[in-house]
C-alpha cells in the first residue's frame, strides 16, 4: 500500500478555501501450496511420506492470485464567512477484477450548506425562539461498488483435465468483459437547529 497526499488552505477577508489531491496504490499478491495424501496405515503420524504411494493417492497443488487498485482523489472545500458553504470531492478508482477500460469509475460528489443564523434577518426571529444555530444543507453523491467479483472471475477460467494419457484445455468460465462499476446516487436534504446555547441540537 502506497498513498501521496498534498493539502492546500488559506484565506483572504472573509473568504476560506482549503484543498486536498492525493493518490494511492494497493497491490496484494498472495501464494501458496498444498499437498495431501491418503490410505496410510496409521493416523498418529502426520506425515505425507506414510500415504500410499499407489495411484491418485496423493496430491500437490499450488495456487496464486493478485488484485491492484490504483485510485486518485481530491477535495475543495470553499465558505464565506463562514455562512455560505461549498464542497467538491471526486474520485477516481481502476480496479484489476475489471477489464479494460472498464476497470476505472469516476465517483464525483457536491456539497453545498447554509448557515441561516448568520442572515440579519434571522436575528430577532433567533432571539424570540433562543435559536443559537441553524444550518441548511444538502449533498448529492456517487459510489461505486465491485463486491462479490473474484481476482479473476471475468477473465474466465480454464482447467487441464487428463484424459487417456493426455491432457487438453476445458473452459470453466466465460470471460466477461463488459461488466462495469456498480454506481448508486445519493442526494440528501437537511436542517442543523442548536437551541439555548447549543444545549439542544436536532438534525433532520
Amino acid at each position: 500500500l502506497a498513498n501521496a497526499v498534498l493539502n492546500y488552505s488559506n484565506q483572504f477577508d472573509l473568504h476560506s478555501v482549503d484543498g486536498l489531491l492525493g493518490s494511492e496504490f494497493y497491490d496484494d499478491y498472495n501464494k501458496g501450496f498444498s499437498a495431501s495424501g491418503s490410505g496410510a496405515p496409521t493416523d498418529d503420524f502426520m506425515d505425507l511420506a506414510y500415504t500410499s504411494s499407489d495411484k491418485d493417492q496423493r496430491n500437490i497443488d499450488s495456487w496464486h492470485t493478485r488484485e491492484r487498485i490504483l485510485s486518485f482523489f481530491g477535495r475543495v472545500n470553499y465558505d464565506y464567512d463562514a455562512k455560505y458553504l461549498l464542497s467538491l470531492i471526486f474520485r477516481q478508482d481502476g480496479y484489476s477484477r475489471l477489464l479494460g477500460d472498464n476497470r476505472f469509475g469516476f465517483f464525483p460528489g457536491i456539497s453545498a450548506g447554509w448557515v441561516l443564523s448568520k442572515e440579519p434577518f434571522m436575528q430577532d426571529f433567533a432571539n424570540s425562539i433562543d435559536l443559537s444555530f441553524a444550518k441548511l444543507r444538502s449533498s448529492y453523491g456517487v459510489n461505486g461498488n465491485v463486491s462479490g467479483i473474484g481476482a479473476y472471475t471475468l477473465q474466465g477460467s480454464y482447467s487441464a483435465p487428463k484424459y487417456a494419457g493426455g491432457i487438453g484445455n476445458l473452459v470453466n468460465v466465460i470471460p466477461n468483459p463488459y461488466l462495469r462499476w456498480e454506481r448508486s446516487n445519493t442526494f440528501e436534504v437537511g436542517l442543523d437547529l442548536s437551541f439555548w446555547s447549543n444545549k439542544l441540537t436536532t438534525n433532520w
